[in-house]
């Protein structure tokens, strides 16, 4: 009287089996919903750092094009023949211009500088302020050394437009990158 019939045996490892199989499917779809919830956390926090940094970008782009006005006005007046009394107040005037477009530039939020183009952005800022210096030397040196300054004025300019063009490079890498994210 004591015996288990075939049908409790079957019963028996069919709910044991069963029990195992939906433990697994119920424990791998937890796991993937959680992976794809950290995947999806993971681009919103990516897309938010990427569009702080085009909105960094935009103000700093504006800073540049008035920077470069400022430099295609202090190499027209270093570059002239002949170097008149006018010319030193506009020369002071455009190298005051220059000076408050790179404090600009200066207090924009350097933490919102991604980190793997933060050295290109320090090395733009140093460049300018070279140039700066550079321009601001200019009317109290004598013919000699102008030519020089000069040469070297002109030397520091394509060193910062390099850096501005592997600058924006890296920009338009980060607008395909959103693009793709969004």
């Amino acid at each position: 009287m004591n015996c288990v019939s075939p049908d409790a045996w079957i019963q028996t490892f069919g709910s044991l089996i069963g029990s195992l199989i939906g433990a697994f499917l119920a424990g791998y779809f937890a796991v993937r919903v959680m992976k794809n919830q950290l995947d999806n956390e993971k681009n919103i926090t990516l897309r938010s750092s990427l569009e702080t940094f085009l909105k960094f970008n935009i103000k700093f782009q504006h800073q540049v094009h008035n920077v470069a006005f400022a430099i295609k006005e202090i190499n027209k007046l270093i570059t002239k023949i002949e170097f008149e009394y006018e010319d030193y107040a506009k020369l002071q005037l455009a190298c005051d211009k220059f000076s408050e477009y790179i404090s600009m530039i200066q207090d924009l939020p350097e933490d919102e500088v991604r980190l793997e183009i933060h050295s290109k952005y320090k090395n733009i800022q140093s460049n300018l302020g070279l140039l700066h210096s550079i321009a601001a030397l200019f009317p109290e040196s004598k013919q000699g050394r102008r030519e020089e300054l000069v040469k070297e004025f002109a030397e520091r300019t394509e060193i910062l437009e390099y850096e501005l063009s592997f600058f924006l490079k890296y920009v338009n890498e980060i607008e395909e990158k959103l693009r793709k994210l969004s």
